[in-house]
């Protein structure tokens, strides 16, 4: 089968053409080239068209990052508040692409959410007879801007060209089938596991036992008060580096509060040499929710995928979406927090070190649910 997935994939070669970056979204070209390597190794060939705002005079033009994948970038020239103008053309790149697949009966289509040109490209694949499956990874119909009746009119349009979806909650399929009015099949599949990375690290030294380690944005959504509660609870023997960016009012509050908690340090946003430096030295690594916050529902925390394909340990507050995961020896969940914090220590003292066996056995697996659900389609 050959496969069109309409998502945002800025890559390094297009950045050297165009200083894009503030274009880029990490998390579309991660969901991207992962799930692109897993169609390839279940047989598929895989285009990826991304809004990727290149420069008009060069065209469309394409890279192919690995074998059996090729990634085209639409050229757009609209900059600053012209930002709809450059939606649409990569609306209407996307759409002359699929029509050049009109009718086969060989030929998948996925979209990204339902964001407007990744929407053109299932609604115009959905009307020349193809097969279209939304990629759903957190519930923006949450956000202001698509909590009107043009943003549920746009949703539900969306939702009546979808055959299937793939969702990292169970809250998101609930969601296409209250707005839609029908069941949508759909495979819950939070993540994949990077296998690249994890052949790189599976041989890493076992970890201490001492420097925990927060990456990411923070903020209330993603765990502000949970973040804060680590650090006032912490035993002084273990460390907490955190990096990331935050809203200006939680900096300062973060800034004042370790005033009086030495064994935790912000860095702020590190560039990637510092970054990699840091993450190297963690013994583990902390996942932080907000079970208060509506898109606790509707999102799953990548970045657990993201620690086990780099093999470390990941320390975490009782979450219900991690509940599947607790076999793994990488996970390690803090009952009663917080005061079971006083007990983390030994907790990471007893907890064998983390291998790659799990996280392989893990990959594989989803694979298998990958390539079932798409052959039922």
């Amino acid at each position: 089968m050959h496969v069109l997935f309409f998502v945002n994939c800025v890559t390094a070669a297009c950045r050297a053409r165009r200083n894009n970056a503030r274009y880029d979204d990490p998390a579309g070209r991660k969901t991207a080239l992962l799930l692109a390597d897993y169609l390839v190794a279940l047989g598929h060939s895989v285009e990826i068209f991304s809004p990727s705002y290149a420069k008009m005079r060069d065209g469309a033009w394409s890279e192919e990052p690995a074998a059996g994948v090729r990634v085209w970038h639409a050229p757009t020239f609209a900059l600053g508040r012209w930002a709809p103008l450059r939606q649409k053309q990569a609306a209407a790149h996307f759409r002359r692409r699929v029509r050049q697949h009109a009718g086969r009966k060989d030929v998948l289509v996925l979209g990204l959410n339902y964001h407007d040109e990744y929407a053109a490209a299932m609604l115009c694949a959905h009307a020349c007879g193809l097969k279209t499956v939304i990629v759903y990874r957190d519930g923006i119909f949450l956000d202001p801007e698509w909590q009107t009746p043009r943003g549920l009119a746009h949703e539900r349009a969306v939702y009546a060209a979808v055959d299937a979806c793939l969702v990292a909650n169970t809250g998101l399929s609930d969601r296409v089938q209250a707005v839609s009015g029908r069941t949508i099949p759909s495979l819950l599949q939070p993540a994949l596991v990077d296998l690249r990375l994890l052949a790189q690290h599976r041989n890493d030294p076992a970890p201490g036992c001492q420097r925990i380690l927060y990456t990411g944005n923070f903020g209330h959504e993603q765990g502000f008060a949970q973040l804060c509660q680590w650090i006032e609870h912490l035993p002084p023997e273990l460390e907490l580096d955190i990096t990331g960016r935050g809203e200006k009012d939680e900096v300062v509050v973060l800034q004042k509060l370790l005033v009086n908690h030495s064994n935790a340090r912000y860095h702020g946003f590190l560039a990637d040499t510092a970054f990699e430096k840091i993450f190297s030295s963690a013994d583990a690594c902390l996942l932080l929710h907000n079970p208060d916050s509506p898109y606790f529902h509707t999102q799953f925390p990548s970045k657990f995928y993201d620690y086990l394909s780099r093999n470390k340990r990941i320390v975490t507050a009782p979450d219900t979406r991690l509940d599947s995961f607790r076999h793994l020896p990488h996970l390690i969940v803090v009952e009663d927090f917080p005061r079971g914090l006083a007990s983390l220590l030994a907790l990471l003292r007893r907890t064998p070190p983390p291998t790659a066996a799990g996280v392989l056995a893990l990959a594989e697996e989803l694979r298998q649910q990958l390539g079932d659900f798409l052959g039922r389609i």
